[in-house]
């Protein structure tokens, strides 16, 4: 039977806005309720799945049922004896070596549900959105160019009405 045990993080898991990758590696971006940004870094993924809530609605009844200690929420859940790693290791006809395999759940609070299999622990980093920042700095340095030249402008017709006093 599997069993779900709450990964241990800071902060719990509001929306997931961004998943990319391949060739094993992937970044999950996911807001928090204040509004903070962080990134989950898996490397090593063996098998991703992404699915809306909907579609695992008996498999999550299940976990509530079989996993009371769990506290459910949007968060990270470790698997423990997992149905996915199995189907993985009979996929890969026991070629591949599962033994370090740990299958990891993400949800939000929308209905966002993403199943990771991976052979290393993810990272958990703050995320800043470089290009976000970028462009507001553009916008403010706009700004107070179109200031100074507004000043300048208002100095210049000061000048020109005053006869030189």
């Amino acid at each position: 039977m599997e069993k779900l045990i709450n990964y241990q993080i800071e902060n719990e898991i509001e929306e997931i806005s961004n998943i990319s990758g391949g060739n094993q590696i992937f970044e999950i971006i996911y807001s928090t309720e204040k509004g903070e940004y962080y990134k989950i870094f898996f490397d090593s993924v063996w098998d991703f799945k992404y699915t809306i809530e909907y579609g695992t609605l008996q498999r999550f009844a299940e976990y509530r049922k079989n996993n009371e200690e769990t506290k459910f929420g949007s968060s990270i859940y470790l698997v423990e004896s997992s149905d996915y790693a199995k189907y993985f290791e009979k996929q890969s006809l026991d070629i591949l070596p599962v033994d370090e395999l740990k299958h990891y759940i993400l949800t939000d609070n929308v209905d966002t549900i993403i199943d990771v299999l991976a052979n290393k622990e993810p990272k958990i980093t703050k995320y800043v959105d470089k290009e976000k920042v970028e462009l507001e700095e553009l916008r403010e340095y706009k700004q107070k160019i179109e200031e100074e030249q507004a000043r300048a402008k208002e100095r210049a017709k000061l000048e020109s009405e005053s006869f030189g006093f």
